[in-house]
């Protein structure tokens, strides 16, 4: 027997717009998705009053369960992937919202009540969007969005590289301006103008210490977005070179000697200096070799 999908996606139903014809063409399709517990359904809008519509027809009227949600209902998802990029400054955007669903609150009647009284059903929809439009207005009464994390990522971009190796996250900032260049002033007081931060995210020890940054992007499955990383004590040695090289050639992910913290900088030199008396620098074996203390301490 055929298997029941387990990802149903609706892009640009209208469903949201609440005209009466949509609502009778989609709102029984969109039942049979919502009643199976298994099969996740997507529904993607172009504004946010469409997006509203959609919120209150499913989550209100056929009690869908949000896969993604706010303390208010089911959150609705600016699509980074729309006709537009997912650009904030644009009110309407093929596919430009979305939201997420899998299974329902209401028995088999209750589902079948309200697909058969349409008229009552987007009474009670228009209801629902007209409170979320009120709740939309008062989070924006200070004209910001609302924001969980500030920072700044340190990206090396090689365009000559292959797509997955061509963007490499170097490390995480606390989201102060750029020390060295400045250029990341323009980038805070931009979002100091628009966002708010609220519920933060505690990064500060992430953000500080440099292993731990690390690992935690390899945990996370994104090891491909990291350039290669070793630990070395930081204590100057003769074979200090010697020992760098051999681990970036290598390839593995463990250094022989690791410890908390990198070599610094004024040793890093001393370094290279060890390894031009043997007639090679880390750079003729692989490429660039950048040493920096894992943390401020």
């Amino acid at each position: 027997p055929e298997q029941p999908p387990l990802l149903v996606l609706c892009p640009n139903t209208g469903v949201g717009t609440l005209e009466r014809d949509l609502v009778e063409a989609w709102l029984p399709r969109l039942a049979v998705v919502v009643e199976r517990p298994t099969a996740a359904l997507v529904l993607t809008s172009r504004c946010e009053a469409e997006a509203r519509g959609e919120a209150a027809l499913l989550a209100g009227v056929l009690g869908a369960k949000p896969l993604i949600q706010k303390k208010e209902g089911p959150k609705r998802v600016r699509n980074l992937y729309s006709a537009m990029a997912g650009n904030p400054d644009i009110d309407f955007d093929e596919n430009g919202w979305f939201m997420a669903y899998c299974g329902s609150s209401l028995g088999p009647e209750e589902m079948l009540g309200a697909v058969q009284d349409i008229p009552a059903s987007i009474k009670a929809a228009e209801g629902l969007a007209e409170v979320a439009a009120a709740a939309d207005v008062a989070d924006r009464k200070d004209g910001k969005s609302s924001a969980v994390f500030w920072g700044i990522l340190d990206l090396k971009y090689d365009p000559t590289a292959s797509q997955v190796d061509r963007v490499k996250v170097l490390e995480t900032g606390d989201g102060r301006s750029s020390k060295f260049s400045g250029y990341g002033a323009a980038i805070k007081e931009s979002f100091e103008k628009e966002q708010k931060l609220e519920e933060t995210i505690k990064c500060a020890v992430l953000t500080e210490n440099k292993k731990l940054t690390h690992d935690t992007v390899l945990d996370c499955g994104y090891a491909h977005l990291r350039p290669r990383q070793y630990l070395f004590p930081k204590v100057y040695t003769p074979d200090l070179a010697d020992q760098v090289r051999a681990a970036l050639s290598s390839g593995s992910r463990h250094a022989a000697a690791a410890s908390s913290t990198l070599v610094p900088a004024a040793q890093a030199a001393s370094g290279e200096e060890a390894a031009k008396t043997s007639g090679t620098t880390p750079s003729q074996s692989s490429g660039c070799c950048v040493l920096k203390l894992c943390n401020r301490t």
